[in-house]
């Protein structure tokens, strides 16, 4: 590669980041997001203990991002009044995954050029003299085909709708895929430059092992880079024992890397508001780093698989277009002829991560996928850089223009399918709930990625300037009622609520301990003691509190009680009061249109359907004909959404191969 490349290699990914990051936060999400957006905006917020696997440095870094929120906004609602925009919490953390997406792309700018640099020249003229008499104007071409591959790239990688869409919300995944990146140029640049010099060659080694921990402790997708790094290491050493001291001098560094998860340990002991599986102990951190509640899912069956490697299958072409398919074959082709090793890299990554993500039991699988994506992208910048290098100028000429048109195509598909701009539909969802609340409400719901996650941002920052919202209810998740950490958090917070269910609760530990130590128990009891303490809670709290429950919560209902539609709840009565909610209740639903319509946006929407047709249906039932018939019309307003196909069989094969309790 040529000094003049190096160079301007820096500002080249400089600006390549730049222009991905504008893009980023004119398309950022405005709000909070589904599925984990809510808990880890919590998290962050408070420096909490969010879901596994915990992502430590996640919550560090976005917590001292989050922390100049309060500055920011005693500056634009006071001096600067009018001249900053008035910024939500959420948007703020939103903003952080953008930029750290954005530097994630100039590591691998980085990176695209140091491997297309390593190419031998695309001539087929193999004669020195030759080469040695080129132009100068031939070196020019050369050194901007380098420059340009490298940032066409990049920008292929980050327009693609996954890797795009997760640098608009609040997740771990723009700062895990970052320092991936970094990891992998550093050592690239490491193992594949020859001029370096044995002791910067060590150094450089220090950092890539320093930043492979700090990826760990962002997200444990890092892990995926393992087997390329292995292979980076034998081709540099072999098996000889020169490697081995060379792995020993790199351990430290490794570990310095992975203390952030000593902070969820430290933190969970101080008991913050948000404090996921309570890794206080060592034995509850070790479950919760390795997520032991998912891992019943793990190879439990071939479906799971199967029905991932069917999603990827059906996304990629999404990913990348079949415009860029020629570019993909011939990257492939010209990588592995003039820099095999770098070839081998990524083709192992590329496998490594299918091999990751389609074992991962998880609906949302799509951001595990996303090192696949990097190597592709890599790849397809390899085969840009053929053409535009090509020996003949009108055959670069015309390969530029139709690289270019490629990824315009590309960009505007991403868009359509990426952008969150404009996206409420998750907070207004979760709002639309709470307004529908009494004071000193209590709430239970299984409604993990539309309501309880997006609940837990809402009630720790989700009101003016970042106070806490309708802290007067208590949010119950139905699902984690099955944990003892969280029934242990739950009487902590709310007794008045927990304390007359106690001998249910601990029948409900007593039994879940001797299934635990190997006794026979079957998950029918199991179940039985766990929706007695739902049950017991409900008609203890009945005369003190409103009780209501989510759409989909009716069998928790005790039978000696009636759930009645109230806005976007049920409302639990006891039988003998059924008739007695006459007066008007409130369900003027704030209901923006999202930006894009995704799977849960469906969902949502066909909650807002069958809750305002269940009013309208009981109200008839009363002799309310009128007010029915209204209520039957706003409901024709909202389609009547249900999962897709693919959806129903992936939770079908999650809840076959997961363990309730």
């Amino acid at each position: 590669m040529s000094d003049r490349s190096s160079r301007r290699a820096p500002r080249a990914a400089a600006a390549c980041a730049a222009v991905a990051g504008i893009v980023y936060l004119v398309t950022l999400s405005p709000s909070v997001g589904y599925v984990d957006s809510g808990a880890l905006a919590a998290a962050a917020w408070t420096f909490g203990v969010p879901p596994p696997p915990g992502s430590p440095l996640y919550v560090l870094l976005a917590g001292l991002w989050a922390g100049a929120y309060p500055l920011y906004h005693a500056l634009a609602s006071g001096v600067l009044s009018g001249v900053l925009p008035e910024l939500s919490v959420i948007r703020v953390l939103n903003a952080f995954s953008a930029v750290c997406s954005a530097a994630g792309l100039f590591f691998f700018a980085l990176t695209l050029r140091l491997i297309i640099g390593q190419q031998r020249p695309n001539n087929l003229d193999t004669d020195r003299a030759a080469r040695e008499a080129a132009s100068e104007s031939g070196m020019l071409r050369d050194t901007a085909a380098l420059l340009f591959a490298s940032m066409l790239g990049a920008w292929t990688l980050a327009f693609s709708p996954t890797w795009w869409n997760v640098s608009l919300i609040t997740e771990t995944y723009a700062l895990a895929l970052c320092l991936i990146a970094a990891c992998l140029w550093v050592f690239l640049s490491c193992f594949l430059d020859e001029g370096l010099a044995p002791g910067r060659r060590m150094k450089r080694a220090y950092v890539g092992a320093l930043l492979f921990g700090l990826a760990l402790s962002a997200h444990p997708l890092a892990a995926v880079l393992l087997p390329a790094l292995l292979l980076l290491h034998l081709r540099r050493f072999g098996i000889r024992r020169a490697g081995w001291f060379a792995l020993g001098k790199a351990l430290p560094f490794f570990l310095m890397g992975l203390l952030p998860y000593v902070l969820l340990g430290v933190r969970a002991r101080f008991a913050p508001a948000m404090n996921w599986g309570d890794p206080s102990t060592l034995g509850r951190f070790i479950e919760h780093v390795t997520g032991a509640q998912f891992r019943g899912a793990l190879f439990a069956s071939w479906d799971i698989p199967l029905l991932q490697a069917e999603y990827f299958a059906d996304r990629f072409p999404a990913e990348f277009g079949y415009a860029l398919a020629p570019l993909l074959l011939v990257g492939v082709v010209s990588l592995f002829r003039r820099n095999a090793a770098a070839g081998w890299v990524l083709a192992l990554l590329f496998l490594t991560a299918c091999a990751w993500a389609i074992q991962a039991p998880l609906l949302d699988v799509g951001p595990h996928f996303l090192p696949a994506y990097l190597a592709i992208a890599a790849f397809l910048a390899a085969g840009m850089h053929a053409v535009l290098s090509a020996r003949r100028r009108w055959v670069a000429f015309i390969g530029t223009l139709y690289i270019l048109g490629a990824i315009g195509l590309h960009a505007a598909s991403g868009y359509t399918q990426a952008s969150e701009r404009g996206s409420h539909a998750a907070e207004d969802y979760a709002r639309n709930i709470f307004e529908s609340l009494r004071p000193g409400a209590v709430v239970i719901s299984d409604e993990w990625p539309m309501f309880i996650s997006p609940s837990l941002y809402l009630q720790a920052a989700g009101g003016r300037a970042g106070a806490p919202f309708r802290t007067d209810v208590v949010v119950i998740d139905a699902r984690l009622t099955r944990r003892p950490w969280y029934l242990a958090q739950l009487q902590r917070r709310a007794p008045g609520v927990t304390g007359a269910a106690k001998p249910e609760i601990d029948e409900y530990l007593a039994t879940l301990a001797r299934r635990s130590r190997g006794e026979a128990v079957a998950v029918a009891t199991l179940a039985a003691r766990h929706d007695a303490i739902l049950t017991r809670i409900i008609e203890t709290s009945l005369p003190t509190r409103p009780v209501c429950v989510t759409a989909a919560m009716d069998a928790i209902v005790p039978v000696n009680c009636d759930a009645i539609p109230e806005g976007m709840v049920l409302r639990v009565y006891p039988l003998t009061d059924s008739l007695a909610p006459v007066t008007r209740i409130w369900d003027d639903f704030v209901t923006r249109p999202p930006g894009r319509v995704n799977e849960y946006d469906r969902l949502v929407e066909g909650r807002y359907f069958r809750l305002l047709a269940r009013r309208g249906y009981w109200l008839y039932a009363q002799g309310r004909r009128r007010e029915a018939e209204g209520y039957f019309e706003r409901a024709s307003g909202f389609r009547q959404f249900d999962a897709s196909e693919r959806w129903r069989k992936w939770k079908l094969a999650l809840e076959a191969a997961s363990r309730p309790f």
